[in-house]
């Protein structure tokens, strides 16, 4: 225990030391015992605010820690980045993100499934940059579901009759008969037992709202890129750029005379946008053949929705920042020279990446095919990324743990 002295200052009033029943007089030293509880007597320290705060300081107590922390909080804390160090700021910050995240997705499903959810109401378009024709059938049909595997296209179909508006179309009101593809020809005349749809105008409206009575066509899709090198695109490989395309030719003729044909002038899809799919409707004219009314060609093409097309990129980029990280890791541990961790952890790690990076690309919304575009610039690189870096942290392990786990050599004594 040391003991330091204080000179009295110059007042006019006498000190009384708290540990003496004594009074010094003007310029009389004052002993000061310095307790291992506290410092605050010592008069060779720095001030308060000047002093280390460390646990390794041998005059630093708690009371003065918790000093010196308050002072060093209030001096930081003024202003905003003061306060944006606070615990609070932080929780604030993390809320907002989470959030302005969940407005911003939120918005973008709403107007998606309302968009999805709009019908819309039976138009016949012009083709061509000519004005839309008149006094005909139109098809106004639904997608019903889209087999990726046969490439069919379910659709159904109710036949509406439109006047001299393009808007103005109702159910049909007479007996038709509908014929598609070969059929919808007639060059041998029309057969009624190739018809798909014998529409009778009595039965219209009593049930399913008039429903009851439609064309119910599954489509194939028209000649693959790869058979006749249509436009490039319609193929599996090019996921989730991939689009495809499908026709059908549709006719109609009165049911009481086959031979008289009826003009069809329009077709129109109206749930357009699918979960995973978009679908756009365009037609054209087959006028005159044989002398009969006008048939009409149907093209309904399907592409990938916006959606999937963010996801499946996002799930790219979640696969390289988990291949980069152990890529990294490799590195420090190999040619940095940084000691490996205790225990096989480091060297579990990407092997594990190898069976976990095929799960992640497996939840790809459409389950595209193996081996498709994305492929090539995700999952190959990064399993064999992933592999080499496995390959390598396996050997360093056990070249590095034989170095230290050699057997002692024995020496024979020498005389």
């Amino acid at each position: 225990m040391s003991i330091h002295y204080l000179t009295t200052p110059a007042s006019p009033t006498n000190l009384r030391s708290p540990h003496h029943a004594h009074t010094y007089s003007y310029g009389e030293a004052i002993p000061a015992v310095a307790s291992p509880q506290s410092s605050r007597f010592d008069v060779n320290r720095p001030p308060l605010k000047h002093r280390a705060t460390s646990t390794f300081d041998p005059y630093a107590t708690p009371q003065d820690s918790r000093l010196y922390e308050r002072e060093e909080e209030r001096r930081t804390s003024s202003g905003l980045g003061g306060w944006l160090r606070t615990r609070i700021a932080r929780i604030l910050i993390l809320l907002a993100v989470i959030a302005s995240v969940l407005v911003i997705t939120s918005v973008i499903g709403i107007l998606f499934l309302v968009k999805a959810g709009d019908h819309g109401l039976p138009e016949v378009l012009g083709v061509g940059g000519q004005p839309p024709r008149q006094n005909g059938i139109f098809l106004y049909g639904g997608i019903r579901k889209w087999d990726m595997t046969e490439k069919t296209l379910s659709t159904r179909w109710l036949p509406y009759t439109c006047g001299e508006k393009p808007t103005d179309c109702s159910q049909t009101t007479s007996d038709l008969s509908f014929f598609i593809d070969d059929a919808a020809l007639g060059i041998n005349g029309f057969n009624a037992s190739a018809s798909v749809l014998d529409l009778q105008s009595a039965q219209t409206g009593f049930r399913h709202h008039g429903w009851e009575q439609f064309l119910e066509l599954d489509i194939e899709t028209e000649p693959r890129s790869g058979e006749s090198n249509l436009k490039g695109l319609e193929t599996d490989s090019l996921y989730p750029f991939d689009w495809y395309r499908v026709q059908v030719l549709v006719a109609a003729v009165t049911s009481a005379d086959l031979n008289n044909t009826v003009p069809v002038i329009g077709a129109h899809i109206f749930n357009k946008v699918q979960a995973q799919w978009i679908a756009s409707t365009d037609y054209g004219y087959l006028d005159d053949f044989q002398s009969s009314s006008t048939k009409l060609f149907i093209h309904i093409t399907l592409e990938r929705n916006m959606v999937i097309k963010i996801s499946a990129f996002l799930i790219i980029v979640f696969n390289w920042m988990v291949t980069l990280a152990i890529l990294y890791m490799t590195l420090v541990y190999t040619l940095g020279r940084r000691q490996l961790p205790d225990g096989l952890d480091s060297v579990t790690l990407p092997f594990a990446g190898l069976f976990a990076l095929p799960s992640v690309r497996g939840v790809m919304p459409g389950d595209p095919p193996f081996g498709c575009l994305l492929d090539f610039i995700g999952i190959v690189p990064n399993l064999s990324i992933v592999a080499g870096c496995a390959t390598c942290l396996l050997l360093a392990r056990i070249h590095r743990e034989s170095l230290t786990q050699l057997p002692e050599r024995k020496r024979t004594p020498t005389v």
